[in-house]
């Protein structure tokens, strides 16, 4: 019996579930564009490189909210199932940004940010990702 691949190991664990093809597509494609960000596999990076990947895509990529929301879903996807590790970068809903589209909040964080003045340390406590391409609504009556 021959060893099968992370990327096999993940397409299968995503046709059990009943991933749809283009999601199926769409996962691997995400989790291949981080593998290569890093030029390591997944299962060899974890939480600090999923805050530098998920920074890189809002900072310098500007990619949208959808691509973001995929990227942070397939990341989950093969560390919870098809690793069976302890995702560590949780997400809560239920914003609104000022395009007036929904977005998601990232909760990554941080390592400690120290000062000799003591002005703040700690780690910060949100990572806000949403996509500020379009122009805010108008709110007058």
């Amino acid at each position: 019996m021959e060893k099968k691949t992370l990327k096999q190991r993940m397409r299968e664990d995503l046709q059990l579930r009943d991933f749809s093809p283009h999601t199926q597509k769409e996962y691997l494609m995400r989790v291949t564009h981080f593998a290569r960000y890093f030029n390591r596999l997944p299962d060899k990076l974890g939480k600090k490189e999923a805050r530098e990947y998920f920074l890189h895509l809002v900072r310098d990529k500007r990619v949208s909210y959808g691509v973001l929301n995929m990227t942070y879903c397939a990341l989950k996807f093969i560390y919870s199932v098809t690793l069976g590790r302890l995702w560590e970068v949780p997400r809560r809903h239920g914003r609104v940004s000022r395009s007036g589209r929904p977005c998601t909040c990232f909760v990554i964080p941080s390592p400690p940010i120290s000062s000799n003045r003591g002005r703040i340390s700690g780690p910060s406590s949100l990572f806000l990702a949403t996509d500020h391409s379009r122009p805010q609504p108008s709110t007058s009556t």
